[in-house]
């Protein structure tokens, strides 16, 4: 019989949970602003980030993947109803 410890599992992956967040989700939409923030977006421009199926489906040991590309799902879609401008923002998964 396979037995799983999964407070094994969750104290490892609670190590990267600070540098999946930074680089699937805070980096992104830094550079976004900072793009935005400068008005080098012309209007007819589109901002393309890059998803997972994994964070709709799930995968084992991808706990905190999963979670960040998720939430930049999230941030894409919430920026895409906040821009006025006719600038297209999707997640390519």
């Amino acid at each position: 019989a396979i037995c799983f410890n999964i407070t094994s599992y969750l104290l490892a992956q609670s190590r990267h949970a600070s540098v999946g967040p930074q680089v699937n989700v805070a980096a992104p939409l830094m550079v976004t602003g900072a793009l935005m923030g400068g008005l080098l977006l012309a209007s007819s421009s589109s901002i393309v980030f890059i998803g997972s199926s994994i964070s709709q489906r799930g995968s084992p040991g991808q706990c905190v993947y999963a979670a960040s590309k998720a939430a930049l799902a999230g941030a894409a879609r919430t920026l895409a109803v906040m821009i006025t401008l006719k600038v297209v923002v999707m997640v390519i998964v």
